[in-house]
């Protein structure tokens, strides 16, 4: 019935010549019937979606506008966030959040600017923009405490906690994360998010046992949602710290599940991380021509949707594979790419780890004036940071470095 009284309201609208108020009423009816049709449509085929989302973009420019279309652009926007990041379209669909941000600042709907705030941020860390992230993430933290949401509140402090992961910073990593649990529900599945931050700040600190615990705690939540999405991250997670025990083999098993699931689901971004890790994996386990054509298929896919992070870490088990296969010269270019971007996202513990990579390159190729000039202000520098992981044992391959390229270039 309200279907028929919009279209007879149009109607009359049009007879009368009032073309805004007719196209304004057109805008709010295309923005409800799709709304309608991608919450309740099931499952779209690859090209149908896209198909979907190419009209639900085209709505949105127009339905991001009048105020009687909110209700239904607001949706479209929850709606659509995790297609268009796993589709790699997170740059561009910062703008509509954005958008939706103004709308809902200006018709004082609080929650959504604070869910809206969330997702900006969200996609701004999958792009490795940290400080942006961070700014937007502590927005919507404050947007939710106001409003008293301890669940908004806890999806957004590990959110901040997983942005501390990967800026290195264990301690406010697991601080927020162990206060997200103490604000979720015991049987809250965003707990899986706190399990996986705390898993994260194990890894990073090498006590790969209790990272394990923590990551088959998420697995286990994941797979009681039955959300495959997030069962294979889950599983990816499981298999990085088998890796780190040394438990190759069963990594290698977590490692294809979880890559065989996110291809089925058209998950390329997420697919590419597990691939960098099966890569990484097979290298160690001694597969490497396996490791070389795993890790070149997962660089393409990672430099398609932009993920510089992923992109430097696997530049640089890039470098390790080439060396262990003996091409210098490729690896050589790989740790530079390395240095390269991790020198662009400031990090200075990755680029200096990629440093380190460059001067074995250089001992490889002979180069030893290279390799020196490269590890001699790398160590001096590497000497002053805090929160390095692996920092004693990075210390001790670069002087062993430093002092072979002394040796020859002495003889």
């Amino acid at each position: 019935m309200a279907d028929l009284a919009a279209s007879v309201g149009a109607g009359e609208a049009a007879a009368a010549g009032d073309y805004p108020t007719l196209f304004a009423s057109y805008v709010v009816r295309s923005a409800e019937t799709l709304q309608r049709r991608l919450a309740t449509g099931g499952a779209f085929s690859q090209e149908e979606f896209a198909r979907q989302r190419s009209h639900a973009l085209h709505v949105l420019t127009f339905a991001l506008g009048p105020d009687d279309a909110w209700p239904a652009a607001r949706d479209l926007l929850f709606i659509l966030v995790e297609p268009m990041e796993q589709a790699g379209a997170r740059r561009d669909w910062i703008p509509f959040l954005t958008r939706g941000i103004a709308r809902s600042q200006a018709l004082a709907d609080r929650i959504a600017e604070a869910e809206l705030s969330l997702c900006i941020g969200h996609l701004l860390r999958l792009t490795s923009d940290f400080d942006a992230a961070q700014q937007w993430l502590a927005a919507a933290l404050h947007t939710f405490r106001a409003l008293g949401d301890d669940a908004g509140a806890a999806r957004t402090l590990n959110q901040l906690a997983y942005v501390d992961c990967l800026l290195h910073r264990p301690t406010p990593a697991q601080e927020r994360a162990v206060a997200a649990l103490d604000l979720l529900a015991e049987d809250a599945a965003e707990r899986a998010m706190s399990y996986f931050v705390l898993g994260m700040v194990a890894g990073e600190r090498w006590q790969w046992s209790e990272a394990e615990t923590h990551h088959r705690a998420a697995l286990a939540i994941r797979q009681q949602q039955g959300d495959a999405r997030r069962t294979a991250w889950a599983q990816q997670n499981v298999g990085y710290t088998l890796q780190g025990q040394g438990r190759y083999a069963e990594a290698i098993t977590y490692l294809t599940a979880a890559s065989a699931t996110l291809d089925g689901l058209g998950d390329a971004a997420n697919a590419a991380i597990v691939r960098m890790n099966l890569a990484r994996t097979y290298h160690l386990d001694g597969q490497l021509a396996l490791a070389l054509t795993t890790g070149l298929a997962a660089y393409q896919a990672l430099h398609t949707v932009g993920d510089q992070l992923h992109l430097a870490r696997l530049a640089s088990n890039l470098g390790l594979t080439h060396l262990a296969l003996g091409d210098a010269d490729a690896a050589l270019t790989a740790f530079q790419q390395s240095v390269s971007l991790f020198a662009d996202l400031g990090s200075a513990a990755g680029r200096l780890n990629a440093s380190s990579g460059v001067a074995m390159a250089y001992l490889a190729r002979r180069d030893y004036a290279g390799a020196a000039a490269v590890l001699a202000p790398a160590l001096d520098e590497l000497a002053l940071l805090d929160d390095v992981p692996g920092k004693a044992a990075l210390l001790d391959a670069m002087r062993t470095s430093l002092a072979t390229a002394q040796a020859a270039l002495d003889a």
